[in-house]
């Protein structure tokens, strides 16, 4: 969605205040209708399985509805619930490199009664690039790719302790992490096993929605190597 006729500019125009008074506010349009910021929402919702207090570009978008109407960061995180780094960061990547100069235009900004020099746009999609891409440790773990390759061992493993947990003779045994990888390899050697390290990882980071309550023996014996 492009400036082309300035005369509707305050219906589309997205002003942020800056928090000391003397400087600019920023102005802003968004690229994308909304009919496309629905379908890149969708699209990271059917790749990425994000955490539920992450932001999403939907929740972004609605902040941009609140700057909107005047709002500052610091209410508009109030009101969303995430913090005012997190939706500054959205807008910093969301904001491409291609904005328009309006200042023969010499139109007034209607909340914050500055001249509007500079346009940023707002691009969505650069955000769906974000959410689907960025590289992280909890996003890697929770692709949805990554966790079908393991869907035949996370399914094992739960088994493994639920059998375990009913098993009132194993009262006093830990269950062994490193046991329960053994026998799905032993077992199941054509499918997909990962390696003890990584399951420790997995159970660090509580990946997968493993089951493992406190039987299972997440630490290993200590060696000259690894001792503490």
């Amino acid at each position: 969605m492009m400036i082309e006729n300035t005369e509707n500019y305050n219906d589309t125009i997205i002003c942020i205040k800056s928090k000391i008074k003397k400087d600019e506010s920023k102005h802003y349009m968004v690229k994308n209708s909304s009919d496309e910021i629905e379908f890149l929402h969708d699209k990271v919702a059917n790749n990425r399985i994000l955490k539920e207090n992450q932001m999403t570009i939907l929740h972004f978008n609605e902040c941009l509805d609140f700057f909107k109407d005047g709002l500052r960061f610091s209410r508009v995180s109030e009101i969303i619930g995430f913090q005012t780094h997190t939706i500054r960061k959205f807008l910093k990547i969301a904001t491409s490199n291609d904005g328009i100069s309006l200042k023969k235009a010499k139109k007034v900004c209607r909340n914050c009664d500055q001249y509007i020099n500079y346009v940023n746009y707002i691009d969505f999609q650069l955000i769906a690039e974000h959410l689907m891409f960025y590289k992280s440790k909890r996003t890697r773990l929770h692709s949805k790719t990554i966790q079908n390759r393991w869907e035949d061992f996370i399914n094992f493993w739960n088994e493994e302790v639920r059998q375990y947990k009913t098993d009132k003779s194993n009262k006093n045994i830990k269950l062994s992490a490193r046991d329960i990888v053994y026998k799905f390899a032993s077992l199941y050697p054509n499918s997909k096993c990962p390696t003890i390290s990584l399951v420790y990882k997995w159970l660090k980071v509580n990946a997968y929605n493993l089951n493992s309550n406190n039987e299972i023996k997440l630490v290993r014996k200590h060696n000259k190597r690894n001792k503490k």
